[in-house]
């Protein structure tokens, strides 16, 4: 069987990227950019003012304390969205301007003093000021953060809140952007009962297709359909000729072991001649995952327990959607945590095991394995924020040992 390393890197090297498309700018978010994306002039554009305050020559308050304040003179007001030349309302030694938040700030201004540090009570046209400034003070100079030409985000960029307000700062309505994939859950098994259905005799809730849908929605998309196959060659058929119709990628839970009614691995094969790239990994939870392609589709067939087939989208789907979208997944980053309680397993798997890592008073990282740590038991993975690496050949991991551990985090990649 392959390691969990191999079985990651076949299959993301096995993914290509979608094609682009054209959005505009309110549903970018969560998109990846096709291509870079250029600064057509300054940002800021002109120099402007920081805060709410007053433009002042620095010498004029070079002796101002809240003892022996300066008086200066106001000439002029100027507000966010005033038309100026850049040369309006030059001030001269003893003078000042009025000089609200985002409103241009004219040449010879050498700082803005915050309206705090002023009083204008007794007089509206001679004010006490309280502080003095240094050269600059409070203005946002033109150019300060991007110049012209400058490349604003990189192609190959997940956009996020902060990008869109980027881009739009810019005055950008559409961009190209990786399609996001379509995405086909499909479950198997006779057992398996919709959630709102009262249950007959030894059934269960079909759980898998909703958790399985969520942790898409979860990474921002939502192209998904739920498909539900019964344990019959045809019926397994039929919901995967539906699945392959609507999406890029195929996830099939359950249905892909050596068992007598395990379907969904022969007919993929034999029935839509898709390629298998690979079968079986030497991990726990999550032995029998399956992966395989055909042109432009791709198909993960994960097992039927619960936390099995979450732990095993968590490892190797989350990877193949980035790179579906353009992006480059990286290997799955980890750090040092001190165990908490002694574990032990069998040779021969790498198991994943489910904790909860938390920063000690001394800044030590501490992780606790959760209760429940069988892959039939969903509880145990729901409140985890990570995943203890717990190696192939390791039998016991001794109580404080420093051990290997994988960040859980179902909002991100």
């Amino acid at each position: 069987m392959l390691s969990y390393a191999e079985a990651h890197k076949l299959i993301v090297n096995s993914i290509q990227p979608l094609e682009s498309v054209n959005l505009p700018l309110p549903d970018i978010l969560n998109h990846v950019l096709f291509e870079s994306i250029i600064a057509p002039f300054e940002l800021p554009q002109f120099d402007n003012s920081a805060v709410d305050g007053f433009g002042v020559l620095v010498e004029d308050l070079k002796c101002a304390e809240s003892s022996s304040p300066v008086e200066l003179k106001l000439v002029a007001s100027l507000e966010a969205g005033t038309k100026t030349d850049g040369n309006k309302c030059p001030i001269s030694r003893g003078q000042c301007i009025k000089i609200l938040t985002g409103a241009p700030v004219p040449a010879g201004v050498e700082a803005v003093i915050m309206k705090e540090h002023t009083n204008f009570e007794k007089r509206t046209d001679i004010g006490l000021f309280f502080k003095s400034v240094s050269p600059q003070e409070n203005i946002r100079r033109r150019g300060e953060e991007l110049k012209k030409g400058d490349c604003v985000v990189r192609a190959n960029t997940l956009v996020n809140p902060p990008i869109v307000g980027v881009l739009a700062s810019f005055g950008y309505e559409n961009f190209k952007v990786y399609r996001q994939p379509r995405i086909a859950i499909l479950t198997t098994g006779d057992e398996l009962v919709q959630p709102g259905i009262t249950l007959a005799q030894n059934q269960i809730y079909n759980s898998n297709s909703f958790a399985i849908e969520a942790a898409c929605k979860s990474l921002g998309l939502n192209e998904t359909i739920r498909l539900h196959g019964n344990d019959t060659r045809e019926d397994t058929i039929q919901k995967l000729e539906q699945a392959i119709k609507f999406a890029d990628i195929i996830i099939c839970t359950g249905g892909v072991s050596v068992g007598d009614r395990d379907l969904v691995k022969p007919v993929l094969e034999e029935d839509f001649k898709v390629e298998t790239v690979l079968w079986r990994i030497a991990i726990k939870p999550g032995k029998p995952v399956y992966f395989g392609r055909k042109e432009k589709k791709y198909f993960f067939g994960l097992p039927g327990n619960p936390v099995s087939a979450l732990v095993t989208f968590h490892l190797f789907v989350k990877p193949s959607l980035l790179k579906l979208q353009g992006l480059s997944p990286l290997e799955p980053s980890v750090q040092k945590a001190s165990l908490d309680r002694r574990i032990k397993k069998k040779a021969g798997r790498m198991e994943f095991v489910r904790g909860i890592q938390k920063r000690t008073k001394d800044d030590t990282l501490k992780v606790e394995p959760t209760r429940g740590q069988e892959s039939h038991m969903l509880s145990g993975l729901a409140f985890a924020n990570c995943l203890i690496h717990f190696g192939i050949e390791e039998q016991i991991l001794e109580e404080n040992s420093q051990v290997e551990i994988q960040n859980l985090d179902w909002q991100s990649y």
